[in-house]
């Protein structure tokens, strides 16, 4: 039965983890994490092909984790602004209209087109330091 020794995969794990200092992406310590399970899959003595399958279950796992991280980092936060009430100003040339929350003077701009300025206004959501209005029956 040819296997490769535990210890090199603890080599190719220490390399990796070394090498993604470097390049702070994730994807070489999730490679690393697949040699260290390889590793110890080779530590008690299992054959080649279980070396590698647990280093592509484990590769593949941790590739798929990273995807929905990096997914869900772009995705939009809810604001903690959310809900509450802002008094509109008017409209400014630039198209933003000028709203009035926590006593200071805020650009915002409407949720949707047929957001009602002069109908009661609650913001829904935050882009940078403009706030995203909308109808409070909206």
């Amino acid at each position: 039965m040819h296997t490769i020794p535990y210890q090199v995969w603890f080599i190719i794990a220490a390399a990796l983890i070394g090498a993604e200092m470097f390049t702070g992406a994730f994807y070489l310590a999730v490679l690393a994490l697949a040699a260290v399970g390889s590793g110890v899959a080779a530590w008690r003595e299992t054959s080649l092909t279980v070396q590698l399958g647990a280093a592509a279950v484990i590769a593949i796992l941790g590739f798929l984790c990273i995807r929905k991280f990096k997914n869900a980092r772009h995705t939009e936060f809810a604001s903690l602004d959310a809900g509450n009430p802002v008094e509109w100003l008017g409209a400014g040339a630039d198209g933003h209209w000028q709203v009035r929350y926590r006593g200071a003077q805020w650009q915002a701009r409407p949720q949707t087109p047929d957001t009602n300025p002069n109908a009661p206004l609650i913001i829904s959501a935050t882009r940078g330091n403009i706030l995203i209005v909308k109808n409070l029956q909206q």
